[in-house]
């Protein structure tokens, strides 16, 4: 069988490959160059046009024509001035204790700052110009920055009658400091990188004893009764209560009697006053009441033996003999926030806020039991001076003649106490 026959199919010629000759690649990139710096011309010339017209760059008007023209507007900056960071001022600073030292000569002030990371402080004021009315709390003033020593906050600083000890409080830090000395031997150890104070952890409050020989410890470690002068326990209670709790302030009668103001977290939160005294070195549990709020200080009046307690919005007084502390409200301030005793007049100076904008020192007569004064419209008192902030403390000198009122805006206010009508 013959096979098929295949026709073969004949080659295409190649076509000859064209080169761009040598001479051609010049006038070639000298056209693309020309072109592409036209186009540039013409952008570079719009630009200029519109920051002309932008600029308010205008032709000129002939004199005999009246000729109007846009306003031009100014271009906005390219990188415009980020404002500078406002720098805290004492207006940022609140001021959390008060205290005046035992030679009545400085002024011992506590601080914390309102914005960003807490830190505690301490500033130290001479107090013998009687012509003041406010300090401000400034860097140029002998300053001291606690964190160095554990310390973000202050709620107390308590000087040891008659002695020359005193310590700072934190309930927030659970801690309390003693230092001994004046206030430049004071400053110049906190200058010292070696120096630490004697401090007590657990504990978030102190009292001493009116004749200055002993002070009560108050906090998360119990309760503890040391001696001024050896710094040894007298006598403990190494639980308050069987319960989570935390200390809200300690108090120290003439009588030996120590009054503890605590909050339980049970059942969602209450508040009580436990009362001790000591017999023999030992400390036995007498009293203990339910309060109707938390106590934000107390103090016990040295002739009456009566407890005063500041409560949020009302005074709370306490005597041996009751049964039951009733909060008694002060009609004019509905907040309070400290109150001091001015013991020649039988008066309770009282610092509190109406609104949170503003704030009031006031009077509060007792009678000769320490009680609160009444008539037909309830407490006496008299307003002695009003302030456009909000008050924090306040703290008498040693004759009760000047009141220093601590503020949420940086000041000390200065008041001058007259006698009672």
């Amino acid at each position: 069988m013959t096979e098929p026959q295949h026709k073969l199919k004949r080659k295409r010629k190649e076509k000859p490959k064209r080169e761009i000759s040598p001479k051609l690649i010049f006038p070639l990139s000298l056209g693309v160059v020309l072109s592409s710096a036209m186009i540039m011309v013409v952008l570079v010339g719009l630009g200029i046009i519109v920051v002309w017209v932008r600029q308010g760059v205008v032709p000129n008007c002939p004199s005999d024509a009246t000729c109007d023209f846009i306003t031009p507007t100014p271009l906005p900056a390219l990188y415009p001035t980020m404002p500078s960071l406002p720098q805290p001022t004492s207006r940022d600073l609140t001021v959390s204790s008060l205290a005046i030292f035992p030679d009545q000569n400085a002024l011992l002030v506590g601080s914390y700052v309102n914005i960003g990371q807490s830190s505690a402080q301490v500033r130290h004021y001479p107090i013998a110009n009687s012509d003041m009315q406010v300090y401000e709390l400034v860097d140029t003033v002998p300053l001291v920055q606690l964190g160095q020593v554990g310390l973000t906050s202050i709620q107390d600083i308590v000087q040891q009658p008659g002695g020359d000890i005193y310590a700072l409080a934190s309930r927030m830090d659970q801690q309390v400091q003693l230092y001994q000395g004046d206030v430049g031997a004071l400053f110049a150890r906190f200058e010292d990188a070696d120096y630490a104070p004697i401090s007590y952890s657990g504990y978030g409050d102190i009292a001493f004893s009116p004749d200055g020989r002993f002070f009560a410890l108050a906090g998360d470690s119990g309760l503890q009764i040391r001696s001024t002068e050896t710094l040894n326990v007298v006598s403990e209670v190494p639980r308050i209560i069987d319960e989570p709790f935390d200390v809200q302030a300690v108090a120290y009668s003439a009588s030996g009697e120590v009054a503890v103001a605590y909050r339980s977290y049970l059942n969602g939160g209450t508040f009580h006053l436990k009362v001790w005294e000591t017999h023999d070195g030992q400390l036995d549990a007498v009293h203990h009441y339910q309060l109707a709020q938390m106590a934000l200080d107390m103090f016990y009046l040295p002739t009456t033996g009566t407890l005063v307690i500041t409560m949020p919005t009302a005074l709370g007084i306490y005597q041996p003999t009751d049964t039951l502390i009733m909060p008694t409200i002060l009609s004019p301030l509905p907040s309070l926030a400290s109150v001091a005793y001015q013991s020649h007049g039988n008066q309770l100076i009282v610092a509190g806020n109406f609104n949170g904008l503003s704030g009031a020192v006031m009077r509060v007569p007792l009678d000769a039991d320490g009680a609160l004064m009444w008539d037909e419209n309830g407490i006496i008192s008299e307003e002695i001076q009003r302030f456009d902030t909000t008050l924090t403390e306040v703290i008498l000198t040693e004759d009760g003649s000047t009141a220093y009122v601590g503020t949420k805006s940086g000041i000390v206010e200065i008041v001058a106490i007259s006698e009672p009508n």
